[in-house]
């Protein structure tokens, strides 16, 4: 097996976040592997996009007048052609959430994504 050189790491993480652009949530439920939306998607925002060691931090935070009165069941992020409007791009990787969104409080969406060196022993 080969070795994941730093280099190499490092240019995995710098593609993938120059790819992913958007933050959707619904009320739908967990995407597959096959999934490329997100189910009931209601709400999106831009990405807010961080590199912290081997990961990907991608972020986006709704305020306290933002999609009150639901309960949220997942969140994914985006690439290829996503924008602000829902049904746009494709789903690069989701998860289920639990969240009833009320006005007061805010929700920020922490979707971590990793970059594991894998070895064969």
């Amino acid at each position: 097996m080969s070795v994941i050189t730093n280099i190499a790491r490092q240019r995995v993480l710098d593609l993938l976040k120059n790819e992913i652009t958007h933050v959707g949530i619904g009320d739908g439920g967990i995407p597959s592997e096959s999934s490329t939306h997100l189910n009931g998607e209601l709400l999106r925002k831009p990405a807010k996009i961080e590199i912290d060691d081997e990961m990907i931090v991608v972020s986006a935070t709704w305020n306290e007048n933002e999609g009150n009165g639901i309960t949220y069941k997942n969140a994914g992020c985006f690439c290829n052609g996503a924008t602000d409007e829902i049904g746009t791009g494709e789903l690069f990787t989701g998860n289920s959430i639990n969240v009833v969104k009320d006005g007061s409080q805010s929700m920020n969406i922490l979707i971590g994504i990793g970059v594991e060196v894998m070895s064969d022993v």
